[in-house]
C-alpha cells in the first residue's frame, strides 16, 4: 500500500473534515504527533503498523456481551452524544454490564477528548471518586 505524501496544511484540511466538532486550534497543536516528515517539506501519517493487520480473534459482540455479564464491578461508558460512535446494539452491549455508568457529553462527537476535554477527566473523576459499589 503505497503511502502518499502531503503538506501540513493539507493534513490539517483532512483532520478538521473527519473531526469537524475539534477547534482548530486544538486539531493544530496534535498535527506534528500525527504526521512524520517526507521529503520537501511534506509529511506522511505517522499510525501503528498493527492497525494494518487482522486481528487472529474475530470481535463477536455476543463474546463481548457474556464477558461483561461477568464483569461485577462499577463500569463507566462516557459517550460523545449523538454524534459520537454508537454501534447498532450498543443498549444491549451495555446493558449486560450489571453496574453501568452511563455519561453522555452532548455534541463532544468521536474525539471527546479534544473537543471536551475537561467535561471527560470530569467525569472520570467523579466515577472514581464515588462509591466503588459492590
Amino acid at each position: 500500500r503505497q503511502e502518499r505524501s502531503m503538506t501540513q496544511d493539507e493534513a490539517l484540511a483532512r483532520l478538521q473534515m473527519n473531526h469537524p466538532l475539534v477547534p482548530i486550534e486544538t486539531l493544530r497543536t496534535r498535527l506534528s504527533h500525527l504526521v512524520r516528515d517526507a521529503d520537501e517539506g511534506r509529511v506522511f501519517w505517522r499510525f501503528d503498523p498493527l492497525h494494518r493487520t487482522l486481528s487472529p480473534i474475530p470481535f463477536y459482540a455476543r463474546t463481548l456481551i457474556a464477558f461483561a455479564k461477568n464483569v461485577s464491578s462499577k463500569v463507566l461508558f462516557i459517550d460523545g452524544g449523538k454524534e459520537g460512535f454508537h454501534p447498532p446494539d450498543e443498549d444491549e452491549r451495555l446493558t449486560a454490564f450489571a453496574h453501568l455508568e452511563r455519561v453522555s457529553i452532548p455534541d463532544a462527537g468521536h474525539m471527546m477528548h479534544w473537543t471536551r476535554p475537561r467535561e471527560v477527566a470530569s467525569a472520570i473523576l467523579e466515577f472514581w471518586a464515588g462509591d466503588p459499589g459492590p
